[in-house]
């Protein structure tokens, strides 16, 4: 199975949220898209879930931005085999 992308935990945070990918960019500020810090962290929650990961409270308080997220997500991944 190929390891996600960032654009694909891009999306999934754009379907966590029940809002349009574009809504999602990179750019996006999740302060603007997440109502509350309680928010913020069921959905780091779920995204740990999903892609099997681990981050701290550390992590998620200094993310910004939707592509921060989604990168922080990337880099916790597995490397795929040789």
């Amino acid at each position: 199975m190929t390891p996600p992308t960032i654009d694909d935990v891009r999306r999934r945070i754009a379907a966590i949220l029940d809002i349009p990918e574009q809504r999602a960019g990179p750019e996006a500020d999740l302060g603007d898209l997440v109502a509350d810090s309680f928010r913020l962290v069921e959905m780091a929650i779920q995204l740990q879930d999903d892609y099997e990961v681990l981050f701290g409270q550390q992590d998620v308080a200094r993310l910004r931005t939707v592509g921060d997220l989604a990168t922080l997500v990337h880099s916790r991944l597995d490397p795929p085999p040789p």
